[in-house]
């Protein structure tokens, strides 16, 4: 075996394991179609292109332009969701306060290190709403816990890890505040979380699980 079908060998099982491995998205499959595809291929019919083009490739360069040229944006077009597209917790929260702003999550707004960074990941989530009220900006994040045990046990330490940043950032400055919507059972008494907040921070860090936020709004038009 020459070092072309060996490089060909390792090429094609990595896409393989790549392609069995996931599930085509809704998205996906629509944007497939839209790029001129009447349906999305079967997997096998995928593998198959992928031996295709990559048999037809003369050395190592060319198998590397066809990796990052062709297969790679077909793996994307395919399996890849779009980073944009609201959740329907996201979907349903927008519906009850079409006042709210949603923020990308591609290149989205974090808070890191007591400031609020457009892009730079941190380890709590992006912020997932943005609007004002009497010219206060509110950042919100927004979480609905699902199912039970350890995941809703990841649930409640993402928000704790989002709130512990919120602080920290209140710290450093003085005018934004944060709204916590979060829905679940695990989110049904929100006492552990209050309780960490500073007293001098509890009239700009608030939590509820009421979508409609009317029970925030009134704090701020009373």
């Amino acid at each position: 075996m020459t070092n072309k079908d060996i490089y060909k060998e390792k090429a094609l099982n990595e896409y393989e394991y790549m392609i069995k491995k996931k599930t085509p998205s809704k998205e996906g499959r629509e944007r497939f179609q839209n790029i001129g595809y009447i349906d999305l291929p079967k997997l096998d019919d995928i593998i198959e292109t992928i031996h295709t083009i990559i048999n037809n490739c003369n050395n190592d360069l060319e198998i590397q332009q066809a990796k990052d040229n062709v297969i790679i944006p077909l793996l994307m077009t395919i399996f890849v969701k779009d980073p944009n597209k609201q959740s329907p917790h996201e979907k349903e929260i927008k519906s009850k306060n079409p006042d709210f702003e949603k923020l990308p999550t591609k290149n989205g707004f974090y808070l890191n290190k007591g400031k609020i960074t457009r892009g730079q990941k941190h380890k709590s989530k992006s912020l997932d709403f943005r609007f004002k009220i009497n010219d206060i900006v509110i950042w919100i994040v927004a979480k609905r816990a699902k199912g039970a045990g350890g995941g809703q046990d990841n649930e409640f330490t993402d928000v704790r890890q989002s709130l512990e940043d919120v602080i920290l950032f209140c710290k450093k400055n003085s005018n934004d505040h944060f709204w916590f919507i979060c829905e679940g059972i695990i989110f049904k008494n929100f006492s552990t979380l209050e309780k960490m907040v500073p007293k001098s921070f509890r009239n700009r860090i608030y939590f509820t699980d009421n979508i409609n936020t009317s029970n925030l709004r009134l704090i701020y038009n009373g």
